[in-house]
């Protein structure tokens, strides 16, 4: 351990004062210099100085770089400690002088353990426990703004600006919802509880089941049934051609009827067949074709252009028949959007005389709904609609009817 004694006197005050016991074979003291320098006794391994800054330890002491030379101890082992004589007491007979003295700590045993108590123990703890805190709500955070992947089960959080940047890839994805358009005994209304056959947004590929339920209101002069149901089981692929070209497959097969009697002439086949040229990372062009097997349109060609600009990240245009979009980002987890749907479908039906027909409903439809996002990667909207040219016709009858426009209410969930 190296220790300094100093009464502020300058070092050329300082003169040699004699120890008052002879060194030990392992270091003397020799009086400081008068220089402001430091020295060494060559051979005797100690150091001289006059005022050096000393910072004391519990266990060993630190002289800077520039105050210190080599010294010649003789083993790496040896932990003989030089002792330092204590000053002879001020005043008395005898005028004393005041001297300056180091003396150097040879490697000793390593540094003791740092005390602890109950009390440290717990600021520690807190320390500790509020680090992890603050790096959970910074994780948290990241993940609300889609920036790397949250604590929650390691998901990986979206952002609705994000999703406004990417490129199109997916046509069709899982949904469920529950509609209900408004109208009179003389009009047709239904209420429908949809689920349908597609994949989740991660899944590329897959097998997937639905039941969809309508159930009709009116009209009074058409003897239509009260309910009809949609049985789907299918298929689906996605995937990516290289850097430039995706795609999404879908081949379904249904019973779509009211079950009553024979359902034979409700089976169809919908699917599409839809492909994606990403342009640039701000364009796509998507062509393909949407087979819906129905008596109304059998087949329907998707063509269109989507466009995603990351200096407009709040806006993004899905301008591809037949499924058009505008989505306008409000904030990290909650958008607008604008969009233009086909509703209706061709169910096999049963007259209550017995006798069997087809129906077809048809109308288009503009949409105008608020979209949510939550922690477990869902989507939740609600739509407001406006259905127009609506039509009902019968296959075998021949008969053909139309209804007023309506309003439709829309709860739906994205997966």
């Amino acid at each position: 351990m190296l220790f300094l004694f100093s009464s502020g006197l300058s070092a050329q005050q300082l003169k040699p004062v004699p120890s008052p016991e002879p060194p030990s074979s392992a270091s003397k003291i020799v009086p400081a210099s008068s220089s402001d320098g430091a020295r060494t006794e060559a051979g005797k391994g100690i150091i001289l100085a006059p005022s050096i800054p000393i910072r004391q330890e519990t266990q060993s002491s630190v002289v800077p770089a520039s105050a210190m030379t080599e010294l010649p101890f003789e083993s790496e082992n040896d932990s003989s400690v030089a002792a330092s004589p204590s000053p002879p007491p001020l005043g008395g007979e005898e005028k004393q002088e005041n001297f300056v003295q180091a003396v150097v700590e040879l490697p000793g045993p390593p540094r003791a353990a740092r005390p602890t108590s109950p009390i440290i123990d717990q600021v520690n703890q807190e320390i500790d426990d509020s680090k992890i805190l603050k790096k959970s709500e910074v994780e948290l955070e990241n993940a609300i703004r889609g920036e790397g992947t949250s604590f929650l089960d390691g998901l990986q959080m979206e952002n609705f600006y994000q999703t406004a940047a990417e490129s199109y890839r997916i046509y069709r994805a899982e949904s469920n919802s529950i509609s209900h358009m408004f109208a009179n005994d003389n009009d047709l209304g239904f209420t429908s509880i949809e689920r349908s056959p597609y994949l989740k947004r991660s899944s590329m590929s897959g097998i997937n089941a639905s039941i969809q339920n309508h159930f009709l209101n009116g009209p009074r002069n058409v003897d239509l049934p009260p309910r009809l149901h949609d049985f789907i089981l299918g298929y689906q692929q996605r995937g990516s051609v290289g850097e430039y070209f995706s795609l999404d497959c879908a081949a379904t097969v249904g019973v779509y009827s009211d079950f009553r009697g024979s359902a034979r002439e409700g089976v169809r086949f919908p699917g599409h067949a839809v492909g994606m040229v990403h342009l640039s990372h701000r364009a796509d062009f998507v062509f393909g074709i949407d087979y819906l097997d129905r008596d109304d349109y059998e087949l329907f060609p998707v063509i269109g252009v989507s466009w995603h600009d990351l200096n407009f990240a709040s806006l993004r245009y899905d301008l591809i028949f037949p499924r058009p979009r505008i989505d306008m980002t409000l904030n990290d987890g909650q958008r607008l959007y604008l969009a233009g749907r086909l509703g209706g479908g061709t169910w096999d039906m049963e007259y209550p005389d017995g006798s069997g027909d087809v129906m077809n409903y048809r109308d288009y439809r503009i949409l105008v709904g608020t979209e949510k996002r939550y922690l477990d990667g869902s989507r939740h909207a609600l739509e407001f609609g406006y259905a127009f040219d609506r039509e009902l016709t019968m296959r075998e009858r021949g008969d053909q009817l139309e209804f007023g426009n309506a309003f439709i209410l829309t709860m739906m969930s994205t997966y």
